[in-house]
């Protein structure tokens, strides 16, 4: 006993440490099996009053099979098609196979974000994906998908990091992906000719927080005209079946971009703030102050009382 306690005594130090890092240890052992049994049961399949997650063993994943927005649901077999498509996507941004990811995107997206491999994998791949990641897909609406993307705990041992970055997915027909907010393009062709001014919508592109319409405004009088004075605010905007209003980023439009000089052709596109939702019917576009000779407004005095100012609204 008496050598025992001298040894315990000319040890103690060194005991006492050896004792805290296995209590150390242990401790995070138990954190990191408790963390892994929630998340393998968070991976069931499970059905609540709100929602259904259908969980992938192939991408160790699940997706929500009802829309967040107006709560429409897939199957399983079509929950299990999307998430292989989205899944084998990031799984190739990342483990830098950047050229099988960008060619999964569509044509109208590469023209839109990323018109290079180069653009693409510099500013988008390699900032939003890496290896230390989990991610979770959520059907928003229609075939819009939410991605929420967080750092693999068990990867990283990194407990306090709960931070999540969103990004939202599209899939067309063709399987085929819009990404960083890009919804698609829309092609319209809609126009109309009156008071010597033809305005022609030629398609929109879409995206999640705005829309951006392009024109194609032909002056087929003699006299310079001007789509809008640019002294208020939204007096250009787009209405729905519910005559709501949608204006237009009035602070982006530039003088010179809606000034036609008399019997020419000009393109332009006007951001306009809509919210992406798959059934928000825009019925209308509104100019409601296109000046038809703007060299007279100019001069003008009393500009509110100038009679060459009209309203234009083309009917989509």
């Amino acid at each position: 006993m008496h050598n025992l306690r001298k040894f315990y005594y000319q040890n103690k130090e060194k005991m006492w440490k050896v004792i805290l890092i296995v209590a150390l240890v242990l401790g995070l052992i138990y954190l990191l099996s408790s963390f892994a049994i929630e998340l393998n049961n968070s991976k069931i399949v499970s059905t609540t009053t709100n929602n259904t997650y259908y969980y992938n063993e192939n991408n160790d994943t699940y997706i929500s099979g009802t829309s967040a927005v107006y709560g429409e649901s897939i199957t399983k077999t079509e929950a299990d098609k999307i998430n292989n498509t989205i899944s084998q996507f990031i799984e190739y941004c990342k483990n830098q196979k950047f050229t099988e990811a960008y060619n999964m995107l569509t044509e109208d997206c590469k023209q839109d974000r990323y018109n290079t491999l180069e653009k693409f994998t510099e500013q988008y791949a390699k900032v939003k994906f890496n290896l230390e990641q989990t991610y979770e897909i959520k059907k928003w609406e229609s075939n819009t998908y939410q991605v929420e993307i967080s750092e693999d705990i068990l990867a990283t041992g990194n407990v306090n990091n709960n931070q999540k970055g969103i990004e939202y997915i599209t899939i067309d027909n063709q399987n085929n992906l819009n990404i960083n907010g890009f919804i698609g393009k829309r092609s319209i062709n809609k126009e109309k000719t009156e008071n010597d001014v033809r305005i022609k919508v030629v398609d929109k592109q879409v995206y999640m927080d705005y829309e951006i319409y392009n024109f194609e405004i032909e002056n087929l009088s003699n006299k310079t005209i001007k789509l809008d004075s640019l002294e208020n605010t939204g007096t250009i905007y787009l209405t729905n079946r519910s005559e709501n209003k949608f204006k237009a980023y009035m602070h982006e439009i530039l003088d010179e971009e809606i000034t036609i000089g008399a019997k020419h052709t000009f393109n332009i596109s006007i951001k306009f703030a809509n919210t992406y939702t798959a059934n928000r019917n825009i019925t209308g576009i509104t100019f409601e102050n296109l000046i038809l000779d703007y060299s007279e407004y100019q001069k003008s005095t009393n500009k509110e009382e100038f009679e060459g100012i009209c309203e234009f609204k083309i009917d989509l």
